[in-house]
C-alpha cells in the first residue's frame, strides 16, 4: 500500500467521544516540527506564568514598613528574576550568604522558595506531558479510502486469478503469523501486536457441548462437542470507527466425526491399480460423489501430515468446490459446516495417544540410534481423521436493541444486515460488518496453506510428533477459530489501506456496492510513518498559553486596583525594585542625569553618560568621571568587594 494513502487532518475517534477522541494526523516529520513549536510555547508559557507567581508573592509581601536586607533582596529577585530555574539557586545562595546576619534566613526564604519550585516542577511535568500529546504509533489513524473495496477476479481469465490467489497467500502468511504471536497469552506486550486497535478478538470456550449435526455422526457422543463464541462485541472491536456503533457474535461448534459407515473402499480405482477410499459427506463437484479421497498408495507414501478442507459455503458460487448437497446428518440451514480431513499417516509419535483426531496406538519399530536407548514409534490408528464445524455469526443494534438470528456467510436472504439498520447512518455500518464476520470463516482462513496452517505443526520435528495434548483436536479448533478471528482483523485494514490488486483492467471486479465504498474511512488502525495528537491536548496547550499570557500582560490593571489599599506596594514594584530603576536611584544619589519617569525611566538629554563603577575606601560607587583608581584583585583584596570576601 502506498503511504499516502493515510489521511491526514483533523478527524474523531468516535470511541473516545467527540472531545477526547478529537484527533490530528500528521506525518512523523510534521509531527515533530509541531511537538518542537509546542516546546517553544510550554516554555514561553512557563515564563509567563511565574511573572504572576512572582507579581502575585510580591504583593502579598509587606512593604508598608522597614525591613532588613534579606526582605528588600527576596523583593528584588521577585520583581526582577524571569525564570524558576534561574531564581532557585539564587533563592538558595541568598539565605545562605545572610546566614548569622538575620533571623533564620532559611526559614523566611521558604515560602517563595516552595512556590518557585513547584512551579518548576509543574512546567517540567507539562513539557514532559507534551510529548505525549503525539504519541506516534500508539495512536490510531485512518485511510483515505477514495476507492476501497474486495476485488475479485474475473472467471475466464488466469492472470488476475493468480494475482488474486497471490495476495491471498500473503494475508494467509501474514494471518498465521499473526495469530501465533498475538494470540498466545503471553503476547500483551509484543509490539507487533499493536498493529490494530485490539492487539486480539477475545472469546469463551465452552467444553462438552452438544453436538451440532444430527444423529450420532458425533464421534465421542452428542455432548462432547466444542464451543468457541466471541459473545456479542462491539464494532469498535474491530476498529469500525462510527457514532453509530454496532455489535457482532461469531459462534463456532466443533466435534471428531464418525468414519464408519460414511466410507467406501474402491477396489482397483487408483492411479497405480490400488484400492481408493471415499470418504462420503456429500459430493464436492470436483471430486465426483466424494468428499474427499485416499489411496493405499498416498497413504503409504505421503509425507507427515495432510489437510484437505471441504465447505458446504458457496465461496465460489457453481458448485464445483463445495459440498453440495451435505447428508442430512450435517445438513444446517443456519449455519456454514466445514469438514477437516487429516491424512496422518505420514507421521511417527513417540507415544501412545488417546485423541480422537491424532489417535495413535500401532506400536511401530523402535527408532534405534547408537548410543542411545531405543525409542518407541506408534502409527496412526486411521488414515484418515475427520473433524466437523459449524459457524454462525450475528448483528445487534444496540439503540434498537434489534437482531439477526444466527446465520451462516452466505445467508440467503443475502442482505440480512439491512434488518439491523434503522436509518441510513447505520447501514454501512451493518454491511462493512457483514462483510467482515464473512472473513471471519475457517475455511476462507485455512484453504490457502493447507496443513501449514495447524497447531500441530508446532509439535512436529523432522515427521515425528512430540507433546501432544490429550485433546490436542480442541487445541487445533481453537487455533483455526482465532485464525479467523485474525484474518478478520487483517482483511479489514487491507481493505481500508486498499491493498487488493487491481492491475488488470476489466479482468477485476470490486464486489462491495458503491454505495458503501466510503465506509473504508470509518476503518482506523496503526501505521509507521504517522502521529495522531489528541486535540484536547494541542487546544488546552494553545488556549493556556494564550490566557497565562494575557493575563500576565495585565499588571497595569491588577496594579491600579491593588493600589486603592496598598500604594507602596505598587510603588515599590513598578519603581524601587525594577532594575531600571535601581540604575537610575544609584547615579541620581551622585547626581548623575536628568531622568523622566515611567516603567524604563530615560536621562533628559540625548546622549548623557552615565556614573562609571569605582571602588573607593573599600566601597563599591559611582562616580561621574574615572578616579584612575586601581581596580587590581591586589588592590581590592580586603575591601568588602575583594575576591577573598565573595
Amino acid at each position: 500500500m502506498a503511504t499516502n494513502n493515510i489521511y491526514t487532518g483533523i478527524w474523531t475517534n468516535h470511541a473516545r467521544g467527540r472531545v477526547l477522541g478529537s484527533t490530528l494526523t500528521l506525518t512523523d516529520s510534521q509531527a515533530l516540527a509541531l511537538v518542537s513549536v509546542l516546546a517553544v510555547l510550554i516554555t514561553h508559557t512557563s515564563t509567563r506564568s511565574f511573572k504572576i507567581l512572582r507579581y502575585a508573592l510580591y504583593h502579598f509581601r509587606n512593604h508598608e514598613v522597614s525591613r532588613d536586607g534579606l526582605a528588600r533582596q527576596q523583593d528584588v529577585l521577585l520583581r526582577n528574576g524571569e525564570t524558576d530555574m534561574a531564581m532557585l539557586p539564587v533563592l538558595g545562595w541568598i539565605a545562605y550568604k545572610w546566614k548569622g546576619h538575620t533571623k533564620n534566613p532559611f526559614r523566611r526564604s521558604s515560602v517563595v522558595f516552595i512556590f518557585t519550585l513547584v512551579h518548576m516542577l509543574l512546567f517540567i511535568v507539562a513539557g514532559v506531558a507534551t510529548s505525549f500529546v503525539a504519541s506516534g504509533g500508539d495512536q490510531p489513524v485512518i485511510a483515505k479510502g477514495k476507492d476501497c473495496g474486495y476485488w475479485l477476479f474475473s472467471k475466464k481469465a488466469v492472470g488476475p486469478l493468480t494475482a488474486y490467489q497471490t495476495e491471498r497467500l500473503k494475508v494467509a502468511s501474514l494471518t498465521r503469523s499473526y495469530e501465533r504471536l498475538c494470540y498466545n497469552p503471553d503476547s500483551d506486550n509484543q509490539s507487533e501486536c499493536r498493529v490494530f486497535p485490539r492487539p486480539k478478538l477475545e472469546w469463551k470456550e465452552t467444553h462438552n457441548s452438544t453436538c451440532p449435526f444430527k444423529g450420532d455422526i458425533c464421534l465421542e457422543g452428542n455432548a462432547a462437542s466444542y464451543t468457541m463464541d466471541t459473545g456479542l462485541q462491539s464494532t469498535a472491536e474491530l476498529g469500525i470507527n462510527t457514532p453509530y456503533p454496532m455489535q457482532w457474535q461469531r459462534r463456532t461448534t466443533c466435534s471428531p466425526l464418525k468414519t464408519e459407515g460414511y466410507t467406501e473402499v474402491r477396489v482397483g480405482t487408483g492411479k497405480h491399480g490400488e484400492n481408493v477410499i471415499h470418504y462420503n459427506y456429500g459430493p464436492v463437484g470436483l471430486l465426483g460423489n466424494s468428499t474427499y479421497w485416499i489411496s493405499d498408495y498416498e497413504k503409504i507414501s505421503a509425507g507427515g501430515l495432510e489437510l484437505s478442507i471441504q465447505t458446504t459455503t458457496p465461496w465460489i458460487g457453481n458448485g464445483s468446490l463445495q459440498i453440495d448437497p451435505p447428508i442430512p446428518q450435517i445438513k444446517r440451514d443456519d449455519a456454514d459446516v466445514t469438514l477437516f480431513f487429516f491424512a496422518v499417516g505420514g507421521i511417527v509419535f513417540y507415544e501412545a495417544v488417546d485423541d480422537p483426531l491424532f489417535s495413535a496406538h500401532q506400536k511401530g519399530q523402535d527408532f534405534i540410534m547408537p548410543d542411545y536407548e531405543p525409542l518407541p514409534s506408534y502409527k496412526a490408528d486411521n488414515p484418515v481423521t475427520v473433524m466437523g464445524c459449524i459457524e454462525q455469526s450475528r448483528i445487534c443494534n444496540p439503540r434498537s436493541g434489534v437482531c439477526t438470528p444466527f446465520v451462516p456467510a452466505f445467508d440467503p436472504s443475502a442482505s440480512f444486515y439491512r434488518q439491523v439498520a434503522s436509518n441510513e447512518n447505520e447501514l454501512p455500518i451493518a454491511f462493512l460488518l457483514d462483510f467482515t464476520l464473512k472473513t471471519m470463516s475457517m475455511y476462507f482462513q485455512s484453504i490457502a496453506q493447507g496443513a501449514s496452517i495447524l497447531a500441530i505443526t508446532d509439535h512436529i520435528y523432522a515427521g515425528s510428533a512430540i507433546g501432544l495434548a490429550r485433546e490436542q483436536w480442541k487445541k487445533e479448533a481453537a487455533h483455526l477459530f482465532q485464525l479467523g478471528l485474525a484474518g478478520a482483523q487483517v482483511e479489514i485494514v487491507r481493505i481500508a489501506k486498499e491493498s487488493y490488486p487491481r492491475n488488470h483492467g476489466n479482468d477485476t471486479t470490486n464486489i462491495m456496492p458503491e454505495q458503501f465504498r466510503n465506509t473504508c474511512k470509518m476503518v482506523i488502525f496503526h501505521e509507521a510513518g504517522y502521529t495522531s495528537i489528541s486535540m484536547l491536548g494541542l487546544w488546552i496547550i494553545v488556549i493556556g498559553s494564550i490566557i497565562i499570557t494575557a493575563i500576565s500582560l495585565m499588571d497595569d490593571v491588577v496594579g491600579r486596583w491593588v493600589q486603592k489599599r496598598w500604594p507602596h506596594r505598587v510603588l515599590a514594584w513598578t519603581r524601587m525594585d525594577g532594575i531600571f530603576w535601581l540604575l537610575r536611584m544609584i547615579n541620581e544619589e551622585r547626581n548623575i542625569g536628568n531622568w523622566t519617569d515611567g516603567e524604563i525611566p530615560r536621562t533628559l538629554r540625548r546622549g548623557e553618560t552615565l556614573g562609571v563603577v569605582e571602588v573607593v575606601e573599600g566601597h563599591v560607587g559611582v562616580s561621574k568621571v574615572p578616579s584612575g583608581f586601581d581596580l587590581s584583585k591586589e588592590t581590592l583584596r580586603g575591601s568588602e568587594f575583594g575576591p577573598d570576601k565573595v
